[in-house]
């Protein structure tokens, strides 16, 4: 089970934060796998949470600290193509990081097997590196 937060906070809110925040009030296995800004919770007539009326976590970019910036190589764009299948997050950009994206050491087994037909994960990581 994939769980994932919706959080109406104000956007100066570090996400780093808030998942600090939930790192030492719950266990592990209750932590989202994302935390997903909105503007407002939707309710139904009811007042209950609307859960159909929230964004699709995958259509939501997750707020990261450098801005999104478009591929601007063929190499670039397969990677970006590749994290975002793996990531299931749309809108992956060549500066985003593959942590605050919510990668870990799990998922990152499809990455190095897909990387290799572009060129190889390590290589394109160290690219990455040396852009800054």
């Amino acid at each position: 089970m994939r769980l994932f937060a919706y959080v109406s906070a104000p956007a100066e809110l570090a996400q780093s934060a808030l998942q600090d925040f939930l790192a030492k009030a719950l266990p592990t296995y209750m932590l989202p796998e994302r935390i997903i800004h909105v503007d407002d919770i939707p309710l139904t007539r009811n007042g209950k949470v609307d859960f159909g009326a929230l964004p699709e976590p995958t259509s939501v970019r997750p707020l990261l600290p450098t801005p999104f910036e478009e591929p601007q190589t063929e190499l670039e764009a397969k990677l970006c193509q590749i994290w975002s299948a793996v990531l299931r997050i749309e809108n992956i950009g060549v500066n985003d990081e593959f942590i605050d994206l919510g990668g870990d050491c799990s998922p990152s087994g499809p990455v190095r097997q897909t990387g290799g037909f572009c060129g190889g994960g390590f290589l394109v990581h160290r690219s990455h590196q040396e852009r800054r």
